[in-house]
C-alpha cells in the first residue's frame, strides 16, 4: 500500500525551473522531499487521511528563493542602529543622528548606514558636521553602497588617525587639502576598518536578535538559503551558534573575507576557519576578494578616466601579483573564489586571474564568481562564458535611482552610463549567472525581496513605476530567467543543484506558494504578489 503525502498543493500553476518540463499542475510532499511534481491527477493519488491539501487556485508554486550575495547579519544589525537611507538631505541626516544619539546617551558608539554619496562634495562628508552633534563618542556611518564611512573626530582619535597616518593598502583616507588632516570620510574597507575595528563589539543579544528577525523576514520573502558575501568571525560565530542550537532556519553559505595586505599567506588561516565553522546548515566554502570599489565614490577601477575626474580612473585594491597568487592559491585549496568587480578594468583583471588559474588546471570545479559587473564590456562576456565563470548580479539595481543622477551619471557620462547592468546582453552570450540582493547595499531600493527585484529586472523601473521610460529598456529580462536566477542558478552556485533549486521529484521540498500567477499579471505588479507559504525541506517556515 502506497504511503500518503504529508502535503499536496493543487489548483494553481507550478513553475518548476526544470528546463525539460518547466510547468506542472500540482506537487506532493512527504518528509523533506518532493514525491510528485506533475499533473493534478498524479498528485491527487498521494492524498490520504492525514494529508494536508492546499488549494492554490489562481496562484503559483515556484522553487523557494536563494539569495546568492547578501550581508544578513550586518544588514539586520542596521535595524537597531541609526537609519539614514530614508532621508533626502544632509540636514535630514544630521537631525536623525542627533535624535538617535540623544535617545541613548550611554551607548558607547553611534553606528548607522544609508547616506548618499551624491548629497556631498566628491571628497565626501566632513567630520565637522558630526562633531557638534556627538563630540564625545565615536560615530561611524556607512554609505548606502557600503564602500565609504563618515566618522567624527572622536572616531578618528579612537583609531589614532591624523595627518601622518598613511593610506592602508586598498583604502583611502580623505584629507583636507591645506592641513592634510583626515576629513572624516574613509574609502573602502581597508580604511573603514581602521575605525570599525576599534569600535566596541556588538552585544551577543543584539547579534542573535538581529538574525532571528532576519530569518523571519526572509521566510516571509520566500527565501530559504542565503550566501553571506563577506563573512568575518562575528558573522560566523553567530551562524554557528544558531546552527548548534537548531535555530538556524536558513541554509547559510559564506565567503571568508580575504585581506589585501595578507596576500596568499592568509590561506592557511582561511582553510582552518572553513573547517572550524562548517556544519550541515553553515557552509563557508568560498573566499571573497574586493578588487575595486564602487562608481559612486569613484573607487571602481575603470579602463578610462571618470568623466568628472579626468586624471583619475580608480585603482585596484590589490597589488596585481598578490591578487593573481591569492586567487590561484584559493582555488588550489578548494575554495570557490568570489571577486567583487564593478569597473570594467577590474572585471578584466578578475577574468585574467581566473584564466591563469584555469590554465593551471586548478578551477575546473570551482564555480568561481564575479559579483556586480556593473560596467561590463562585450568581449569580457565571451571570456566569462569560455571560462564558465558565474556572473552574480543584482536586478534591484537595474533602474535610474537617486544615486544614478547624483553620482553615477556625473562619474561616467551619458555614453558609458548606457552600458550599466546589461543582464539581457549577458544572457544572450550564454554566460552562467545567479541573482542576489547585496542587501543592505541595494541602492535606492534597499530590499532583499526577490519578488521586488524581479519586478525591477522585468521593467527596468522603480517599484512605483513612476518613471516615464525604462532604464535601458533593451536590457529587460524575461520572467522565467529572473526566477531561475534566484532559484536553480543560485543552487548551482552553492553546489546544491542536485538537491534543490527546482521542483523535481526526489529533490528537497523547498518551495513557495504565491497568491497570484506571475506569468499572467502585468510586470508592474510582480512585486505586489504575496507569499502564502514558504517550505524548506518540507517544513513550513512561513504561512501567510
Amino acid at each position: 500500500m502506497k504511503t500518503s503525502a504529508d502535503l499536496v498543493i493543487l489548483g494553481g500553476a507550478v513553475y518548476t525551473a526544470e528546463a525539460a518540463a518547466p510547468f506542472a499542475e500540482a506537487v506532493a510532499v512527504r518528509g523533506e522531499h518532493l514525491i510528485c511534481v506533475g499533473a493534478r491527477k498524479e498528485a491527487s493519488a498521494w492524498i490520504g487521511g492525514k494529508t494536508e491539501v492546499v488549494d492554490a487556485s489562481g496562484g503559483l508554486v515556484i522553487p523557494a528563493f536563494r539569495d546568492a550575495h547578501i550581508h544578513p547579519l550586518h544588514g539586520s544589525l542596521l535595524w537597531v542602529e541609526c537609519p539614514l537611507a530614508e532621508e533626502n538631505s544632509v540636514d535630514g541626516y544630521l537631525e536623525k543622528i542627533a535624535a538617535y544619539s540623544a535617545a541613548d546617551a550611554k551607548k558607547p558608539a553611534i553606528r548607522g548606514n544609508g547616506w548618499r554619496q551624491g548629497l556631498f562634495p566628491p571628497q565626501g562628508p566632513h567630520r565637522a558636521l558630526l562633531d557638534p552633534i556627538v563630540p564625545d563618542r565615536p560615530v561611524y556611518l556607512t554609505s548606502l553602497d557600503g564602500h565609504s564611512a563618515w566618522v567624527n573626530s572622536a572616531a578618528l582619535r579612537l583609531a589614532g588617525l591624523d595627518r601622518r597616518s598613511p593610506d592602508p593598502s586598498g583604502g583611502r583616507i580623505e584629507r583636507d587639502q591645506s592641513s592634510g588632516e583626515p576629513t572624516g570620510t574613509l574609502r573602502e574597507w581597508p580604511a573603514m576598518s581602521l575605525v570599525s575595528g576599534r569600535l566596541p563589539p556588538h552585544p551577543r543579544r543584539d547579534l542573535m536578535g538581529a538574525m532571528e528577525v532576519f530569518m523571519e523576514m526572509a521566510a516571509r520573502a520566500g527565501i530559504v538559503a542565503v550566501h553571506d558575501a563577506a563573512a568575518g568571525d562575528e558573522e560566523l560565530e553567530t551562524y554557528a551558534e544558531l546552527s548548534r542550537t537548531g535555530a538556524l532556519t536558513l541554509e547559510v553559505g559564506a565567503s571568508l573575507l580575504c585581506r589585501p595586505e595578507a596576500g596568499p599567506e592568509q590561506i592557511e588561516d582561511l582553510v582552518s576557519r572553513r573547517r572550524r565553522y562548517a556544519s550541515s546548515q553553515l557552509k563557508p566554502f568560498a573566499a571573497k576578494i574586493f578588487l575595486d570599489g564602487v562608481i559612486e565614490s569613484r573607487t571602481a577601477f575603470l579602463s578610462a578616466p571618470y568623466a568628472d575626474q579626468p586624471e583619475h580612473r580608480g585603482t585596484p585594491t590589490w597589488e596585481e601579483d598578490a591578487f593573481h597568487a591569492t586567487v590561484s592559491a584559493l582555488a588550489r585549496h578548494g575554495f570557490s573564489v568570489h571577486i567583487h568587480a564593478v569597473g570594467d578594468e577590474a572585471i578584466r583583471l578578475a577574468i585574467a586571474a581566473f584564466q591563469r588559474t584555469e590554465t593551471g588546471n586548478l578551477s575546473a570545479a570551482g564555480r568561481h564568481q564575479i559579483a556586480h559587473l556593473d560596467l561590463l564590456r562585450i568581449p569580457d562576456m565571451d571570456r566569462l562564458r569560455r571560462l564558465n565563470i558565474i556572473a552574480n548580479m543584482q536586478p534591484a539595481w537595474f533602474y535610474a535611482d537617486e544615486s544614478f543622477s547624483e553620482a553615477m551619471l556625473p562619474a561616467l557620462g551619458r555614453n558609458r552610463s548606457r552600458r550599466l547592468y546589461r543582464l539581457h546582453t549577458l544572457l544572450n552570450h550564454d554566460v552562467r549567472f545567479c541573482l542576489s540582493s547585496d542587501w543592505p547595499y541595494s541602492g535606492g531600493l534597499s530590499t532583499f525581496s526577490p519578488l521586488e527585484a524581479i519586478q525591477v529586472g522585468l521593467t527596468r523601473k522603480s517599484l512605483s513605476c513612476r518613471e516615464s521610460r525604462a532604464f535601458i529598456p533593451g536590457e529587460k529580462v524575461e520572467l522565467r530567467r529572473l526566477i531561475d536566477g534566484f532559484t536553480i542558478h543560485g543552487a548551482f552556485a552553492a553546489f546544491r543543484e542536485q538537491e534543490t533549486g527546482s521542483l523535481k521529484t526526489g529533490k528537497w521540498a523547498d518551495l513557495v506558494v504565491l497568491d497570484r500567477n506571475l506569468f499572467t499579471i502585468p510586470p508592474e505588479e510582480v512585486g505586489q504578489a504575496r507569499i502564502l507559504r514558504t517550505l524548506a525541506r518540507g517544513r513550513t517556515l512561513y504561512r501567510g
